[in-house]
């Protein structure tokens, strides 16, 4: 996706923009800096997730199992198997450090 958005950037005439990025948009943004870094100027990441080693044991064996292919969503960790039910409305205290 990196590249797609390095050719976004090109066509539509983007210099080097300061990148905020979370979740995957930051995964993005850091492989634009890994391999393109002429192309950007500065980032705010937060939610990247380039290693495996924050999540859950669960999670880490389901993405062992997964074949190029052949994701099955109903194979995947339902999250409140992983972290229990989600509820909006207090802070969350479920994040691994």
């Amino acid at each position: 996706m990196a590249e797609d958005t390095v050719a976004f950037m090109q066509a539509i005439g983007v210099g080097r923009p300061d990148l905020i990025g979370w979740s995957d948009g930051g995964n993005i943004a850091l492989d634009l800096a890994i391999n393109h870094p002429e192309r950007i100027g500065r980032m705010a990441i937060t939610g990247a997730n380039f290693r495996v080693d924050g999540f859950a044991p669960e999670v880490i064996e389901w993405i062992k199992q997964v074949k190029p292919g052949g994701i099955r969503p109903s194979r995947a960790p339902e999250v409140s198997e992983t972290t229990g039910p989600l509820d909006f409305t207090r802070p969350s205290t479920s994040c691994r450090g």
